[in-house]
């Protein structure tokens, strides 16, 4: 199976954009009109996290229909045990992080600004707090909403399409149909500004439309292997989608974006594919999943390291100097980074092999990643 190494840069933007949104550096500096500027090319975490529902079903369409499983059955648990390893042990130890805060600051008296409510923790361990079971739920760990959608999709939403479209020939202008209806619905609710379609559960229609789109790319296009448009489109392709990013009132036009760019980078001859799957672009795409479920943690540390967020019932009054607006910008940034880069490379890799290893042999010592094979006896 060929990596889509353009799709992982993908990701690894989006995941930028998102956190960039979420730390409100341009607040440090509203004076400063070029800082602005830039930082408006990043202020588009509502489709960013569009793109990431895109590019999950466009991938698990390509890796468990189209990578030579379509004569045979859909192994379920390889399906499953692969998708709870994937998610799950990151997710958990994200959630450690604010049950820990509020528990301290219950101790000490103060109240902190993403505290909750009982009654949402078991929503939250179970990863259904978007669903539309309990009422509207916060998502302790903010970010996670999006990765409780994902669950949701994983359960209800790929199993139907994967016998659908590995049993039936489904025509290509019907999937082609059903794409720009999706497209529809994901332009209306993605966009930065009100709109009549926001209510509670949009999180999950959202989830449902670039899902859904995502697969429907792949079964468009999989059987491409040559390139599908010159080089010079693909560039105005491009600045078109950078034109769109700084502009909210038009942010309806990301979505069909985002398909366009999709399918143009999964051809192995793009250009703009080559410089998407860049190592830069790829080492963020690697770290992408840390990097978004990290963030708030990492807000929480630099508000203590640097005294600019409200923090445990204490808010910062003091006058902010240049020095610290630089130190918590730049020591916030190398923070996430670094812990990205740890939790990829130390927990996730190690918890993804453990976890998608038969039951049977979890308690065998040279099943464990860390103990070297014939010494049994390494802790």
């Amino acid at each position: 199976m060929r990596e889509i190494k353009a799709h992982t840069g993908l990701r690894g933007i989006a995941a930028l954009a998102v956190f960039l949104v979420h730390a409100n550096f341009d607040q440090l500096w509203p004076q400063a009109s070029w800082f602005i500027f830039i930082y408006s090319f990043f202020r588009w975490a509502n489709p960013a996290v569009d793109l990431f529902f895109m590019l999950s079903g466009f991938i698990l369409n390509y890796v468990y229909l189209k990578n030579g499983s379509m004569n045979r059955p859909m192994d379920w648990r390889k399906y499953f045990s692969a998708r709870f390893a994937r998610i799950c042990p990151l997710y958990y130890a994200t959630l450690c992080f604010p049950l820990a805060t509020n528990l301290a600051s219950m101790h000490f008296g103060h109240s902190l600004s993403d505290a909750f409510a009982p009654g949402e923790l078991l929503p939250n361990l179970a990863m259904m707090q978007e669903w539309p079971f309990f009422g509207f739920i916060q998502s302790i760990n903010h970010p996670s909403w999006s990765v409780s959608v994902e669950v949701f999709l994983y359960l209800f939403l790929l199993p139907p399409l994967v016998i659908i479209y590995s049993r039936f020939p489904v025509p290509k202008s019907l999937s082609l149909g059903l794409l720009l209806l999706l497209l529809i619905v994901d332009s209306s609710i993605c966009r930065e500004i009100p709109h009549f379609l926001d209510f509670p559960y949009s999180g999950l229609v959202r989830g449902i439309a670039g899902f859904g789109s995502g697969f429907l790319i792949c079964e468009l296009i999989h059987d491409r292997s040559d390139s599908a448009i010159p080089g010079w489109a693909e560039t105005i392709v491009a600045i078109l989608f950078l034109g769109i990013l700084p502009l909210k009132a038009i942010h309806f036009l990301l979505p069909p974006a985002f398909v366009c760019i999709i399918a143009i980078t999964y051809l192995p001859n793009s250009r703009l594919g080559k410089v998407l799957g860049s190592p830069v672009f790829a080492y963020l795409g690697a770290i992408s999943y840390s990097i978004y479920l990290w963030q708030y943690p990492v807000f929480r540390v630099s508000s203590l390291l640097f005294g600019l967020r409200e923090l445990a019932g204490y808010k910062q009054n003091a006058i902010i100097s240049e020095p610290q607006k630089f130190l918590y910008f730049g020591g916030t940034v190398l923070i996430l980074l670094a812990l990205s880069t740890l939790s990829y490379y130390c927990f996730e890799i190690p918890m993804r092999s453990l976890l998608r290893r038969p039951i049977r042999e979890w308690f065998r010592w040279k099943s464990f990643p860390w103990v070297r094979e014939g010494n049994p006896g390494v802790g």
